[in-house]
């Protein structure tokens, strides 16, 4: 199970933790609950389904929506969920239960030479990207004016005000709205990728971008591994982050503007004390009013360390998916995906969702035996047969049904599918071409394999 793994690199992990103010709770990332969730695909496409649900830790426990919205899901099924857990089983067809918080199905498309049955589920996160994005940049928005505002309460003369408040309104809003980008596109390139996301070289990036940006200098950057400790220490290194820029924009130190900063215990009671009278961040404070901008520096880039859930998924079927983005098990016959996955509420874990997928292939041994002698088509090839046959339009149906009834088994299969023309025009020359060309290759495939 992975995530952006922020905590990897020493430098980012502290350089995060100042910028979230070292607030409890707010970057204390760990999993709350555990999903197991266990099926069995049939032929016919039909799905036994169990899920399990545990908490991972001490805690308030499942919630009582929870437990109703599985139970309702799973109603006529079995249920062995008591106070500390859910396990339902039941069987479906079709479209999957929301149980994990999402949307799946199970289809299958059928010929008479065999099918192929497909498994499709996204576990939580969201296709409204347009969202996702808009909410990361109003939060920056939201974050500088905040800062803005608390800047001119501080400054100490209407010349720095003015100052100050184009700084983090410009400048930095601007930095920060892209670097706010960088991280959900680095989120999107890893997801599925464990290698990127357990490795150093995104946070080293978001470093890397700060000093090209001007926010540090090559002396400036062994100082993250000082640590940050108090809430006053992240408030230290924020500011020192920012002064850099600042200097090299206006020739001045930010603390002579801001006098508030020379020392960081002062400005961390003013800080505190203006977010406790500003509504949009003290909204989001549970406690001290210094977590809810703690929590609105984290919505710029998803809450990368916010709790999650875990899920791990298991698929058992009759044979090896001819397609699968999971984990094939050959002894025990099964494919398996780990993920975590945000708990609900909180921001976006995977800005490209947890998806799992597999498909599997089941020939008609009998019918193929009738029609060719011996079972050709089966495993890649069959599933391929099977969509290509799926796609025909009517006239092409009738056309392909009647080549297969003149086939006789001591035919040369390859020669005689070479020489197959579809004979209707219900579609476009272009288009039969290219589906003649797909069936000969499907076919070459096939017979190649067996070979």
């Amino acid at each position: 199970m992975y995530a952006l793994r922020w905590e990897n690199s020493s430098q980012a992990r502290w350089l995060v933790a100042g910028l979230c103010l070292c607030v409890a709770g707010v970057i204390s990332g760990c999993t709350r609950q555990e999903y197991v969730v266990e099926m069995e695909i049939s032929e016919d496409g039909t799905a036994s389904r169990n899920v399990v649900v545990t908490l991972a830790s001490e805690g308030k426990g499942i919630s009582k929506e929870e437990r109703e919205l599985i139970a309702g899901l799973y109603a006529g099924g079995k249920n062995d969920s008591d106070d500390k857990s859910i396990d339902v089983t039941a069987s479906f067809k079709g479209n999957l239960p929301g149980d994990v918080g999402g949307s799946g199905r199970v289809v299958r498309y059928e010929t008479s030479l065999g099918s192929v049955v497909q498994y499709r589920e996204r576990f939580r996160s969201t296709h409204d990207f347009e969202s996702l994005i808009n909410k990361r940049l109003d939060a920056v928005d939201e974050l500088c004016e905040f800062l803005a505002d608390w800047g001119e309460a501080e400054a100490k003369d209407e010349q720095t005000r003015s100052d100050v408040r184009d700084f983090l309104t410009g400048q930095v809003r601007a930095d920060l709205r892209n670097l706010a980008l960088y991280v959900l596109f680095a989120q999107a390139r890893g997801t599925g990728d464990k290698e990127f996301m357990n490795s150093e070289e995104f946070p080293a990036r978001v470093l890397f971008f700060l000093s090209e940006h001007g926010y540090m200098t090559n002396e400036f950057l062994p100082h993250l591994n000082r640590g940050a400790g108090e809430s006053s220490d992240g408030i230290k290194l924020v500011a020192d982050i920012l002064s850099l820029k600042y200097q090299v924009t206006h020739g001045r130190l930010l603390a002579d503007d801001l006098p508030v900063l020379r020392t960081a215990q002062d400005a961390e009671v003013s800080l505190r004390q203006f977010a406790a009278k500003t509504p949009n961040v003290a909204k989001l404070a549970e406690g001290d009013p210094l977590e809810g901008m703690g929590k609105l520096m984290m919505r710029t880039i998803g809450a990368p360390m916010s709790d999650h859930d875990e899920l791990t998924v298991f698929v058992k079927s009759e044979s090896k998916p001819i397609e699968t983005n999971g984990d094939w098990d050959e002894k025990s016959g099964e494919v398996s995906w780990e993920h975590l996955i945000e708990v609900p509420g909180n921001p976006v874990m995977n800005v490209i969702p947890a998806f799992c997928y597999a498909s599997w292939s089941f020939p008609n041994d009998e019918a193929q035996r009738r029609q060719f002698g011996r079972v050709i088509l089966k495993g890649q090839p069959l599933g391929e047969y099977v969509m290509w046959r799926n796609s025909l339009t009517v006239g092409e149906s009738v056309d392909w049904k009647l080549f297969l009834l003149s086939l006789k088994p001591e035919d040369d299969l390859i020669k005689r599918v070479k020489e197959f023309q579809f004979e209707t025009t219900d579609s476009s020359a272009g288009e039969r071409q290219s589906l003649q060309q797909k069936i000969q290759g499907i076919f070459d495939a096939a017979i190649d394999n067996k070979e």
